[in-house]
């Protein structure tokens, strides 16, 4: 096979419909598999087995449960996008790869955990085992962080508050955003926890929370823009008078 034809070969075979959760999961494990074997000198094979995993969460994501997991295959791919050295080119590929599966994600019921919110605990396990970042963070970005660590330790706790598991979400993939490089995820990052000390402060009003995810609707990142979306679908029964008049200012 050339390249090509054996890319819609397997594209073809693991699109089919009719594969079992059990085989899914075989699936996902020999793709995390080979991914963990894989060198930088393989671009070509980890694109591929990239591009695989993908289209394998995108053709099959309704059967992804609790039964057929996919964080076992998540943390090879955010290992070769974070913390694989000397080889810009397959960690800018698997961010972007990431970001797409994350998308494709988000669109599935999830009473747990939001899945941008354990894509990050798989970073922070990783730097906890000592593990260095491929492009370390900064003295400021560092304290960033830790700031966003204590929200996202209290906001964690409670997700079944529209707000707290809304307030998880954006900020974890802004906290990923920021581990990619992204400097306008900063600001958003300080926006967000500026928002969750009023929660603390006994705050109701969501204003601040809606006036975020209309500045996320203006990003050109389309992960953000759904995200906003989804997150805004969350507490919209807990919307009041404020929110809607700021939406309707807006328009």
């Amino acid at each position: 096979f050339d390249r090509l034809t054996k890319s819609k070969t397997v594209s073809r075979l693991i699109a089919v419909d009719s594969l079992s959760d059990d085989d899914l999961s075989k699936l996902f494990d020999c793709l995390a598999s080979q991914l963990s074997k894989m060198s930088i000198q393989q671009k070509n094979d980890i694109q591929f087995a990239l591009d695989t995993s993908l289209h394998a969460i995108r053709s099959h994501k309704s059967q992804i449960t609790a039964r057929v997991s996919v964080k076992g295959l998540l943390h090879p791919i955010i290992i070769s996008a974070f913390f694989l050295k000397e080889n810009e080119e397959i960690n800018k590929l698997a961010r972007e790869r990431l970001n797409s599966i994350l998308s494709e994600l988000m669109s599935i019921p999830n009473e747990s955990h939001s899945w941008q919110f354990q894509a990050l605990e798989i970073i922070f396990q990783e730097e906890s085992l000592g593990k260095e970042l491929a492009n370390p963070l900064d003295e400021t970005l560092k304290e960033i962080k830790d700031t966003s660590v204590k929200v996202l330790e209290d906001v964690s706790t409670a997700i079944t508050d529209p707000r707290s598991r809304g307030l998880e979400s954006l900020l974890s993939m802004c906290v990923l955003g920021m581990y990619s490089g992204e400097a306008e995820s900063v600001s958003i990052i300080e926006e967000l926890c500026t928002f969750h000390k009023q929660i603390a402060d006994s705050s109701t009003s969501l204003v601040g929370l809606t006036e975020i995810l209309l500045s996320l609707l203006a990003q050109k990142k389309s992960l953000f823009r759904k995200l906003s979306l989804l997150v805004w679908q969350q507490f919209i029964n807990v919307v009041e008078e404020d929110e809607l008049e700021l939406l309707l200012n807006v328009l």
